[in-house]
């Protein structure tokens, strides 16, 4: 399906040269049969340490946002940080 932006900028909370992407399923973001299902990939780094975290799921408020992964990348940062 269609990729499009995971926006990273400016939040300190999922480590340092953190980037992203948002991906639709295969048959694409409208279709009736995925119910408008999402990928999301962020990837981060603490130090030596390199997280990764991949969220699947509806692409609405309740569901599978930028903010909800995020959140998984900044419990993990707080992990990694503490193990420096």
């Amino acid at each position: 399906g269609g990729i499009f932006e995971f926006n990273t900028e400016g939040n300190e909370d999922v480590g340092e040269e953190a980037a992203g992407q948002s991906a639709c399923v295969a048959s694409g973001c409208n279709a009736k049969d995925d119910a408008n299902m999402l990928h999301r990939r962020i990837v981060f780094r603490v130090g030596p340490y390199v997280g990764v975290v991949y969220t699947f799921g509806l692409d609405d408020p309740e569901g599978n946002t930028q903010a909800f992964t995020r959140r998984f990348a900044a419990v993990m940062t707080k992990h990694m940080r503490d193990a420096l």
